[in-house]
């Protein structure tokens, strides 16, 4: 047997172990289905609507796991923030997903990223709040800054502008 499904190894409550040995991979399970139902129905603040597939949602997916591996992302490494498909390419691999809130500072952003040690970080350019629009853009360097085990930072653009942006600035 690969695992046992419980051990008691104490008097007390917390001195039970469950599915020792046992491993489970998030990802792998959700991706396993592949049909053209809906996984994901996205609605973001400006009324965009996007209903996205569950093959839909493998296809991409596999395009940032393919994208992380090429660049040595590997289990156990930290890869910080974009929601859904982000994390489910990171955690296919084993590796560890987490980020800051968008809304936070340059600063608290920081010292939430330094903390995660991430290799890479996904930031989107900017994040609305109650209709106002703030760039991520400007957090970049600082956090880049500040964290000394981030390899790759990868921006994906919400709008057109982000494409002609000058990142210059931002390290990695």
């Amino acid at each position: 047997m690969l695992f046992s499904i419980f051990l008691k190894s104490g008097p007390g409550f917390l001195d039970n172990e469950w599915f020792k040995g046992a491993a489970f991979n998030y990802a792998e399970n959700i991706l396993r289905i592949r049909d053209d139902r809906e996984a994901l129905l996205c609605l973001d603040e400006e009324g965009n609507f996007e209903k996205v597939t569950f093959r839909e949602m493998f296809e991409e997916v596999k395009l940032y796991a393919a994208a992380f591996r090429k660049h040595g992302l590997q289990k156990g490494d930290t890869v910080a923030k974009k929601p859904s498909m982000v994390m489910l390419a990171a955690t296919s691999i084993g590796a560890i997903w987490g980020g800051p809130q968008p809304y936070l500072g340059s600063r608290a952003a920081s010292i939430v990223v330094t903390r995660l040690e991430p290799k890479f970080l996904i930031a989107v350019d900017r994040f609305l709040d109650n209709g106002e629009e703030h760039s991520i853009m400007d957090n970049l360097s600082f956090i880049a800054e500040n964290a000394p085990t981030l390899e790759k930072i990868i921006i994906v653009p919400t709008k057109e502008e982000t494409l002609s942006c000058d990142i210059s600035n931002i390290p990695n």
